[in-house]
């Protein structure tokens, strides 16, 4: 049974897959109205219960209103890209006649061996502009599914590629056929990363800034706090990559939300050993005939050494293969990337890793290992410096504008919008202009697209109080150092 968003929203896609659609008008009415939830379907037993967008509350409204025997004959439900903090909070989400959240964690609860929710979370869902990773659905239902423990029967799945997320109507698209499905699937379908309700997006994983242009890209390991530690070197990076799996190369929307503990490092005892805990990024299943093999050969001098002349032939077409590389100083690895195939199942590459350490040198990719090549060895390439320390601070209630000199207020630039967390860098006493006082501070914006180059009252942000807990007593954050 699948329930469309607004309107019919999802009902195109879903057809090939879900035995009944439903549009919004057919499933709910006016002042969150449940009476139409469950249709006549002639005695045929339903067992998906599927919705997109606001069609989420399609399957919490059959469970609500089913007799014991229907809400028995569910076995899996699937939300496709439910929505923000701010579409959830305002809608039947968080009426308690309706009590959605104990309604899921109470048909989850009635069997713990068979009954499954899968979300698919797409940019809606993502929250990018709430302040937190998935914040509506960890504020709004998540809560009750950890108290209730049922969150091991919860499996989200961040429906992102190349680091952005899908669009609200690609999630539905892609990934409409997993409402076919008899059992909810075990795993996040394409090497998505899935994770459960009491635990933080991406924990435990590699990321990186997808649009970095250097061959080695600056890594951060996130921890289960969901905050990013710096990884200093490519020793620690292929032990972590043996751990973990990755890297995951993310947007940089997404990255704001994984707050950088500046100063932190990661160490490989940061995680358990054991086997990656995510997929790669990309399907590599090798073709139907013929078997996948990689060459390596010395490629042209790079900043230390020689770069890495990779080939890969007879994998299969069009697919995202994994490929570390190690050499006798990091035989775990110490670089990890992507290369797509062509229509042949072919690509080469002489531009991504390289070793100035010898004399082995190797690449393992999709799981196959390459040639050895050998070549002198010679001084490592320099590694990145410690990024300068920051302080998270979250924007009051109104926004602030920023300006290039705080002193006179001039050379206006990018709002700030109103409770958007931003990374500050250091405070400048500038007390002429009346607003920033009784401190008279203003905070230098180190995050993008501020970039250290503008200031921001200091009295404009939270600096510690929270929200709705009053009185309101901090006008500036003291931990911040002055510029």
């Amino acid at each position: 049974m699948f329930y469309a968003g607004e309107g019919t929203a999802g009902i195109k896609e879903a057809k090939p897959y879900a035995a009944y659609t439903l549009s919004e008008g057919r499933w709910t009415g006016r002042d969150c109205d449940t009476s139409r939830a469950i249709p006549d379907t002639n005695g045929r037993p339903i067992t998906t219960l599927a919705g997109h967008s606001l069609g989420r509350l399609g399957p919490v409204y059959y469970l609500k209103r089913a007799s014991k025997a229907r809400r028995d004959r569910v076995r899996y439900v699937f939300l496709s890209d439910p929505g923000s903090f701010a579409t959830l909070v305002d809608s039947c989400d968080t009426d308690r006649r309706i009590d959605a959240d104990g309604v899921l964690a109470s048909w989850l609860a009635s069997n713990p061996t068979r009954n499954r929710l899968i979300i698919m979370g797409g940019a809606d869902s993502f929250d990018l502009g709430g302040g937190a990773l998935f914040n509506g659905l960890r504020s709004i239902y998540f809560r009750k599914f950890v108290s209730a423990g049922v969150a091991g029967q919860v499996l989200v799945c961040n429906a992102e590629k190349g680091g952005v997320p899908y669009s609200h109507g690609d999630v539905i698209k892609t990934f409409a056929n997993l409402i076919d499905d008899a059992d909810a699937p075990s795993t996040c379908p394409l090497g998505l990363y899935g994770w459960r309700p009491g635990q933080k997006p991406y924990a435990n994983t590699i990321v990186q800034w997808n649009a970095d242009p250097s061959p080695q890209r600056t890594a951060w390991l996130v921890g289960e706090d969901g905050k990013r530690r710096w990884i200093p070197d490519v020793g620690t990076f292929g032990c972590l990559q043996q751990r973990v799996g990755g890297p995951r190369r993310l947007a940089a929307r997404i990255l704001d939300l994984l707050p950088d503990q500046r100063g932190v490092h990661a160490t490989c005892a940061s995680v358990p050993a054991g086997p990656p805990q995510q997929g790669p990024p990309e399907s590599q299943s090798p073709p139907a005939g013929g078997a996948p093999s990689v060459s390596l050969a010395q490629g042209p001098a790079a900043p230390a050494g020689y770069r890495y002349a990779i080939t890969l032939s007879g994998f299969a077409p069009g697919t995202a293969v994994q490929i570390s590389c190690h050499d006798s100083v990091d035989p775990g690895g110490f670089y990890s990337f992507t290369l797509t195939t062509d229509g042949a199942g072919n690509a080469s590459t002489a531009s991504y890793c390289y070793s100035g350490d010898g004399p082995d040198h190797w690449v393992v990719a999709g799981g196959i290992q390459s040639n050895h090549v050998s070549w002198g060895g010679g001084s490592a390439p320099p590694q990145p410096p410690a990024p300068a320390p920051t302080w998270r601070e979250q924007q009051g209630s109104l926004g602030a504008n920023t300006f290039t000199n705080p002193n006179n207020a001039s050379g206006l630039g990018v709002k700030i919008q109103p409770y958007q967390w931003v990374d500050v860098s250091c405070k400048v006493h500038a007390p002429q202009i009346a607003s920033a006082n009784p401190d008279g501070y203003w905070y230098r914006i180190a995050s993008p697209p501020w970039s250290n180059a503008y200031y921001a009252v200091a009295n404009t942000f939270w600096n510690g109080d929270v929200p709705g807990q009053r009185p309101y007593t901090h006008n500036t954050d003291w931990a911040v150092p002055n510029c």
